[in-house]
């Protein structure tokens, strides 16, 4: 929260110092020269006897408005032409046009010079000096990601020197602004005094891309003097001597300066993103197989996945090697080391335990006995009835073992720890059926014999219900039926 209200009153108090620097450049511009401020179209000088008019300037009033108005062929230009005889400027605009005429006989001076924003310099040089105190912070900061060992330091020192850099960006940005708006400020006068300055004030256009430099003002002024002495001392002005005009600089040397300050501005501002996106380190995202497992990095406990969240977000993890490892019960403990960073942002390491699994073997009698597990095949038995498998899981498995002419055996093993043997013994289906055969007459011999001791009790009832449930196992047995008649009869005669 401290953070964001610190930028939010920087970022208003940079709009506010932009806007003051703006106002105060814009309004003292009229200070420069009291002359007709335009933004330049054509400037052509003639210096060949006879060739009217020697100087030919063609201007607009500045401002997106006037550009538009100048587009659509609509009044609104400057024009100053100067002759053999006279010096005129004609001002026109959609209020109106107004035009000065001076003979060059009036012609007191001539006027030539230009100036510059004071204002904006003086910013500009502000802000190199903030940037430099700037520069000085970043500085400890540099050397600490060059000669730090720990990955995790350089990675936090990382993080703080990409703000540190970022306020540096910005401010050299600010630097460059106020020292492009000094530049840009250039206002360059050419005019005449005749009871009272009058001319015209021009810059650089940007849009039309017209470039007009002191220098070529200055040979407008040396041409404009030889037509003033021409005209007062009313002579020709090829008589005229000449003195030497300044020339236009052949090559302008802030192109490369140019070009270095924006590749400076781009080196910084990619350095600055590079050194936040480093610091802000890598997200691992961690990932068991089977879920439920915990999940450690490099020793330390990060969390267990479960099934609702199957992932485990490590944020802001070193650009190195790291530990992963994870145990569950019934599966193998796993240790990977992982290296992560590169240019990625996210990672995802999945860590995959392996199910403990141990031998089991079976002994089944009769031999060549067909087994299955959990539902499949898992083989037979040998001649001596044996058989091994190798793998099976930790846990609980269902197991079923059959052989023709026997009965099936079904039932359930644990395996927890270590090899399992099991026996198993299945019956002969004739002999089970014989076995059956005996339990079930051994059932109904036992109804029968309570049926007669209840009956010697006098318990009659008792004694009926268990003839019927002998007879419900075997209706056709001889004795449950002659005892259920006798019981009946002797509840008869005694009225029951």
């Amino acid at each position: 929260m401290f953070a964001l209200l610190s930028s939010s009153l920087f970022l208003f108090s940079f709009a506010l110092a932009v806007l003051i620097t703006f106002s105060i450049v814009r309004g003292s511009r009229s200070s420069y020269v009291p002359a007709t401020s335009t933004v330049l179209r054509s400037f052509s000088i003639r210096t060949e006897p006879g060739s009217e008019p020697y100087i030919h300037v063609v201007g607009r009033h500045k401002g997106i408005l006037a550009w538009i108005l100048s587009s659509l062929n609509i009044e609104n230009k400057v024009e100053l032409k100067v002759t053999e005889k006279d010096w005129s400027l004609r001002n026109a605009s959609l209020s109106g046009m107004h035009v000065e005429y001076v003979p060059l006989k009036n012609v007191s001076a001539s006027v030539c010079g230009y100036q510059r924003s004071r204002i904006a310099l003086f910013f500009s040089v502000f802000f190199a000096l903030v940037s430099l105190e700037t520069l000085a912070e970043a500085l400890p900061g540099i050397g600490t990601i060059l000669t730090a060992k720990s990955e995790f330091i350089r990675e936090s020192t990382a993080g703080d020197l990409s703000a540190v850099l970022g306020r540096l960006l910005l401010w050299t940005l600010l630097c460059g602004i106020a020292l492009l708006v000094y530049i840009t400020s250039k206002r360059v006068a050419f005019g005449v005094r005749a009871n009272g300055v009058t001319g015209i004030v021009f810059k650089r256009s940007l849009i039309e891309n017209k470039v007009i430099d002191l220098a070529d003002a200055e040979r407008a002024t040396a041409l404009m003097n030889h037509l003033f002495s021409s005209a007062v001392y009313g002579v020709p002005i090829s008589q005229v001597p000449r003195g030497g005009a300044p020339q236009t600089p052949s090559s302008d040397s802030r192109t490369p300066w140019g070009w270095i300050a924006a590749a400076s501005y781009l080196g910084l501002a990619c350095l600055t993103v590079g050194l936040a996106w480093y610091g802000r380190g890598i997200t691992v995202d961690v990932t068991t197989q089977p879920v439920g497992a915990p999940i450690f990095e490099d020793g330390a406990y990060r969390g267990s996945t479960t099934k609702d969240a199957s992932v485990i977000e490590l944020a802001k993890t070193t650009r190195e090697a790291h530990s992963f490892s994870s145990e569950l019960e019934g599966y193998a403990p796993i240790k990977e080391t992982v290296r992560v960073g590169g240019l990625l942002t996210t990672q995802n390491v999945v860590l995959r335990l392996t199910p403990l699994t141990f031998p089991l073997t079976l002994y089944t009698s009769p031999a060549g006995a067909h087994v299955t597990l959990d539902g499949r095949d898992a083989g037979t038995s040998d001649a001596s009835g044996k058989l091994v498998i190798p793998d099976v899981e930790h846990g609980s498995h269902q197991f079923t073992v059959s052989s023709a002419g026997y009965e099936s055996k079904a039932g359930q093993i644990e395996i927890y720890s270590g090899p399992r043997n099991l026996s198993i013994v299945l019956v002969n289906e004739a002999q089970a059926a014989q076995e059956a055969a005996q339990a079930h007459q051994q059932e109904v011999n036992a109804h029968l014999d309570r049926a007669h001791m209840f009956f010697r009790q006098g318990q009659y009832q008792q004694a009926l219900d268990e003839c019927n449930a002998a007879l419900a196992l075997d209706p056709t047995n001889a004795a449950a039926v002659s005892l259920k008649n006798q019981i009946e009869q002797t509840r008869k005669i005694l009225g029951q």
